[in-house]
């Protein structure tokens, strides 16, 4: 038993003195992953087209909400998301890449 809880004790020592360094490298991971997605991995693979199309025809003044229709299926989000989505195709001026971007 002691030499578990010996183990144990240099286990979170050694955790306790490289989590930032853990922290730092998953970061690292998770942004160079993201990047790679937006820039070389085609729009049609994620839902982000749909998103534009759905918020474009909101902004056309379609407001029901049922008929919201995309390639990838109808509008399943609750308003909440298209107003959102509306506010990011603002910022993004509507540029997909710029979209996936910010998000």
């Amino acid at each position: 038993v002691r030499t578990k809880l010996v183990k144990l004790l240099a286990v979170r020592a050694w955790l306790d003195k490289h989590t930032r360094l853990l922290v730092n490298i998953a970061s690292i991971l998770i942004a160079t992953l993201s990047c790679h997605e937006i820039l070389f991995q085609p729009s049609f693979v994620n839902d982000w087209p749909a998103h534009l199309h759905h918020v474009e025809q909101f902004l056309q003044g379609r407001l029901d909400f049922s008929s919201y229709m995309h390639f990838h299926g109808h509008n399943a989000y609750p308003a909440a998301f298209l107003y959102f989505y509306t506010s990011l195709y603002y910022i993004s001026g509507g540029s997909l890449w710029v979209f996936q971007m910010l998000w």
